[in-house]
């Protein structure tokens, strides 16, 4: 009787966690990302405002026009979906709008401030993408623990591999030694 309770409680609280996170969570990860996308949007304009950008610019518009289709269309995004883009779509063999945009901006500083939101944007999609996916978590974390292996590990068969370098280094030098003295003795013989 106390291991069916505790197999329904079990199957309860599998089936809260899966609620979560197919609920709520899914929301929280797309709101996230929106307000990273707004902030950069904000420093966008904050770098108009600050004349270094102007308003009217087709860089800046562009820029901005890119952000609000991120906005707008984030709750869409999904691993799945981008993938299934990437595969049935073929590959533009240009740079997207919005990062010719950002390279043909003339000041310097302003350049970089607009690159800088790009990255911050660009961030904040990838890792909504993530954080929305349970399958994402799951290969992210294994690749995480081969990579920390993989240096771990690697790191030792480095250090192994200069040991028995070394040995075989200095049985080597040994063997020449003997080998010289035993040459000598026979040749002064």
């Amino acid at each position: 009787m106390v291991e069916q309770i505790s197999a329904a409680l079990g199957l309860v609280a599998i089936l809260l966690l899966l609620g979560l996170i197919w609920g709520p969570w899914q929301t929280l990860c797309v709101d996230w990302a929106r307000q990273r996308l707004f902030e950069a949007r904000a420093r966008l304009f904050d770098l108009a405002a600050s004349g270094k950008l102007s308003f009217e610019s087709v860089e800046y518009q562009e820029i901005r026009r890119s952000f609000e289709t991120l906005i707008r269309f984030m709750h869409k995004a999904t691993w799945v979906s981008v993938l299934s883009a990437m595969l049935t779509h073929k590959p533009k063999e240009r740079t997207p709008d919005f990062v010719e945009a950002v390279e043909r901006i003339q000041d310097p500083v302003a350049k970089k401030i607009a690159k800088r939101q790009i990255r911050k944007a660009c961030e904040a999609v990838i890792l909504q993408l993530v954080f929305r996916s349970i399958f994402l978590w799951v290969v992210l974390l294994l690749v995480y623990l081969v990579w920390t292996f993989h240096r771990s590990f690697g790191g030792f068969v480095r250090a192994v591999t200069s040991k028995i370098y070394f040995v075989l280094e200095k049985e080597a030098k040994e063997t020449d030694r003997i080998v010289g003295q035993s040459v000598s003795a026979h040749s002064n013989a």
